[in-house]
């Protein structure tokens, strides 16, 4: 499949009605991102990416230490989608 049948998938993943779905989805949200090229990831992938920093997210999300899952993938996310879009992720 591509990105283009994977994202949208992946986006309902991270709106789900479950917390237990959205805080899986959540958690795998940068390794997910590293898999594509640099093109393939939307700007709306990456703003789910940046929004699990923001106190609010991490309640809509149901774990509070959802940002060291940010933080543990923030290296390969910033390698795929390359130095281009680093003003994307600030």
């Amino acid at each position: 499949m591509s990105a283009a049948h994977l994202i949208p998938l992946f986006e309902q993943f991270c709106n789900d009605s479950s917390r237990w779905v959205r805080t899986a989805a959540y958690s795998n949200l940068g390794r997910f991102i590293a898999t594509f090229d640099s093109e393939s990831v939307t700007p709306s992938m990456l703003k789910l990416y940046t929004d699990m920093i923001h106190p609010k997210n991490k309640a809509q999300v149901g774990d509070p230490f959802i940002t060291e899952f940010c933080s543990y993938s923030f290296p390969a996310v910033i390698f795929t989608i390359g130095k281009e879009r680093w003003d994307e992720v600030a």
